[in-house]
């Protein structure tokens, strides 16, 4: 597997496939400065600043990586540090590194990273933001459901009802927030994060819209509650309240098909956030 160039070259691109999903500027087989570079690797900092690493890859199949790597990683870095043209030298084995490539790596300031632990630290975070944002639209599936049950009763929604399906929908934006604020806190994301996060933006957007709904369904409804109790206001007549009254009852049919045409938006933006 060492001396296989091929397979070399397929372990170079799992690297630098890796660093790239971190969010950093990555070239393949990069000449810098005259130098042939395994993976040429931009790493942009929460400082503003950016860090330039010289990325050496070994795959070797039955022996860890030993000084003489290690070595020569530090002389060609040390030639592209003098020359303004890196920062850093990485060496990245699959098959870890020998006791003498550790002192010689602590001499020489070269980073020795094992592909299982630069897989780890770059993927897990991943994962963890794609299952948060699935929760979250499961979340909101649930709480369609929950809706358009409501919605489906004979009998008009009890006060009890309303409280209720507004505190879901509260409790599902409280949610989406706290999943945004908890990834934030710790940029550069990248790309397939940044584009998970995003979705959770039009999913608390379209929820949002939900709870704008149900208010004005509730105002309604409430209204409607109110003047089935009253008597008919002096100097009006029995036709001018029942009048009244069927205007507010189709206002809150108005306003249910409202909520019913925003849970279908927060439906397909569930189904649409599946498919990316």
């Amino acid at each position: 597997m060492a001396d296989d160039p091929r397979k070399c070259t397929e372990f170079e691109l799992q690297v630098a496939q890796l660093y790239r999903l971190s969010g950093a500027l990555v070239a393949h087989n990069k000449d810098v400065g005259g130098n042939q570079v395994d993976v040429w690797v931009v790493e942009h900092t929460s400082a503003g600043t950016d860090v330039r690493l010289v990325v050496e890859c070994k795959d070797y199949a039955t022996r860890p990586v030993g000084k003489d790597e290690v070595n020569q990683l530090a002389n060609q870095v040390n030639v592209l540090r003098a020359a303004h043209l890196a920062d850093v030298g990485v060496l990245v084995s699959r098959s870890g590194f020998s006791r003498p490539a550790q002192i010689a790596a602590e001499a020489h300031s070269i980073r020795l990273v094992a592909f299982a632990d630069l897989q780890h630290a770059i993927q897990a975070p991943t994962r963890v933001v794609l299952q948060d944002v699935a929760g979250a639209v499961d979340q909101a599936r649930r709480l369609t459901e929950s809706i358009k049950e409501a919605l489906r009763a004979p009998d008009r929604l009890t006060t009890f009802d309303l409280d209720g399906l507004h505190a879901e929908i509260t409790k599902a934006l409280r949610e989406y927030r706290l999943i945004m604020d908890r990834h934030r806190t710790t940029p550069p994301v990248n790309t397939e994060e940044r584009r998970a996060l995003g979705s959770l933006v039009r999913l608390e957007e379209a929820t949002d819209q939900t709870l704008d709904a149900l208010y004005y369904f509730r105002r309604v409804d409430e209204a409607i509650a109110e003047a089935a109790g009253a008597l008919a206001p002096t100097g009006r007549t029995e036709a001018d309240f029942a009048a009244a009254n069927s205007t507010r009852l189709r206002d809150l049919e108005q306003a249910r098909a409202q909520l019913r045409f925003r849970l279908r938006r927060l439906e397909e933006t569930c189904d649409r956030l599946l498919l990316d």
